[in-house]
């Protein structure tokens, strides 16, 4: 089972080069000093960018943008997926146009993040809750700014840092001595000690944030997500909910709406991939103990 941490981050890792000078061409093949890497894969990844792109990937005027379960709407998640991805691959076209995109669709209701579900042209203006911010989105982006900075050089790194400022300044929180991420910022910011969504937190991505901006804050937020993670999880299984509160109650204290489950589902079901990089990169030993559960009961 333990191949099953390495594999999710494989697709994230390996790609092909596209032609633009790059400073990091793919595939990589990186060897980690944790995790065990599978002999064989039986998924071209290449391969499997170039499909996501040509079915997924979609002109917006001069940008591109992802679409999905509605081909009008884009969401900023996709966005911050398809930066990461671009980015690992070394496809910059793709990457700009992504970015470009995302910079166009900053609402003053997101405070500077992008609004959280957009058609191409405008708003939809008719849905209040879409102008505001979805938090794992933004923190995608700011990581795979990260990522351009060390694939292409340039200024990545300064836009990196200055999203990240707004993602810290929005929507990080104290809940009593731990640091914690509002699920988002709609004119306020909403959720929070008592309503978050722990697939929003990438310990090893704030690891990344720490170093680049010299806030150890971030560091803290990093470490403090294990204690809101095991708050909820499941004392057999290790699984957790979708939306839980900070001291680990499903669905937040007080009773959220049915959309936000307090089970597991389709939110919490990325929580293993995020987890699964702490122990890859730095060989956290409270990400490899959850992991070791999760997968022991799969």
């Amino acid at each position: 089972m333990k191949k099953l941490i390495y594999l999710t981050s494989a697709l994230l890792f390996l790609g092909y080069a596209t032609g633009i000078a790059q400073l990091r061409p793919f595939p990589q093949n990186v060897d980690y000093s944790y995790g065990v890497k599978p002999t064989r894969l039986t998924v071209n990844v290449g391969e499997e960018y170039l499909r996501w792109r040509g079915q997924l990937v979609v002109s917006c005027g001069e940008n591109v943008r992802v679409t999905g379960e509605s081909y009008g709407e884009t969401r900023v998640e996709a966005i911050g997926f398809g930066m990461i991805a671009s980015a690992y691959y070394g496809d910059k076209q793709t990457f700009d146009g992504l970015f470009n995109f995302y910079r166009s669709k900053r609402s003053p209701e997101a405070h500077g993040m992008m609004a959280w579900r957009v058609p191409c042209s405008g708003y939809f203006t008719t849905d209040p809750g879409s102008l505001g911010s979805a938090t794992d989105g933004d923190i995608d982006v700011a990581f795979g700014l990260i990522l351009a900075h060390n694939q292409w050089g340039g200024s990545y790194l300064d836009s990196a840092r200055r999203v990240i400022q707004i993602i810290k300044t929005n929507v990080m929180i104290d809940c009593g001595t731990l640091k914690a991420l509002a699920p988002g910022y709609n004119s306020v910011r909403w959720g929070g000690c008592s309503l978050t969504d722990i697939q929003y937190y990438t310990p090893a991505f704030f690891r990344i944030f720490a170093q680049v901006t010299n806030d150890d804050d971030w560091n803290q937020l990093a470490d403090d997500t294990y204690t809101i993670l095991n708050n909820s999880a499941n004392a057999t299984t290790g699984l957790v909910p979708d939306w839980q509160s900070v001291s680990g109650t499903p669905s937040g204290d007080p009773p959220n709406p049915s959309s936000w489950r307090g089970y597991y589902a389709y939110d919490a079901c990325r929580v293993p991939w995020r987890i699964a990089l702490d122990y890859l990169w730095n060989g956290n030993t409270q990400a490899k103990d959850w992991w070791t559960k999760v997968t022991t009961w799969a």
